[in-house]
């Protein structure tokens, strides 16, 4: 691509009104361009455990249909999305099942979609407020009092807000909790690490 562009940016400098260069420049960019979208049309990582990311939009100018893959199975939250529907197109702070790694959908130009999957044994606080609402995380589901090995807690309360820890919270060995940058927990002396 570099080569073409630089080889027809010559051809243009030196003959600013020759066509066929401008003609075929701008192709090459539109080709480039709708590389580069098809690319993004869908990222995943490639986690093998713990938390998983899709990010899946369109960005072209009609709607598209296509088939995305999820990592698994199971309840995935539309993390942050301008969908207005329900299900895998729905809005933001919904949740959906995935029964099937291979889903079709419909986006409107310009929709996208960050969808995020933890299993049973990760727990996300992302709301404003205490500990004991479930409303505050994920799925709506708290942490057990005692957080057993192997499982993690992550603190991420939405922009502005807190995480108050208003109940005993007891993290035993091999689990962890983990405060995202720039985000606030206070910890009224409830929270025992072990």
């Amino acid at each position: 691509f570099k080569m073409a562009e630089a080889d027809y940016k010559k051809a243009i400098e030196l003959k600013p009104e020759y066509f066929d260069a401008l003609y075929n420049l701008g192709v090459l960019f539109n080709n480039h361009g709708v590389s580069i979208n098809k690319m993004a049309d869908q990222i995943t990582d490639n986690a093998t455990s713990g938390v998983k990311l899709n990010v899946v939009a369109n960005l072209d100018v009609v709607t598209q249909t296509r088939s995305i893959t999820f990592q698994t199975t199971g309840n995935w939250y539309n993390y942050v999305s301008n969908g207005t529907g329900s299900g895998i197109n729905g809005a933001t702070n919904s949740t959906i099942n995935i029964a099937s790694t291979t889903q079709n959908i419909t986006l409107q130009p310009g929709e996208y979609h960050v969808y995020y999957y933890h299993p049973a044994n990760v727990y996300i606080f992302n709301g404003d407020g205490n500990w004991n609402d479930a409303a505050n995380w994920t799925y709506n589901t708290l942490p057990p009092s005692t957080l057993p090995s192997g499982s993690e807690i992550f603190i991420n309360p939405k922009q502005g807000g807190q995480c108050l820890v208003n109940i005993n919270q007891i993290i035993s060995p091999g689990a962890k909790i983990t405060v995202m940058v720039g985000k606030n927990i206070k910890i009224p002396l409830n929270l025992s690490i072990q």
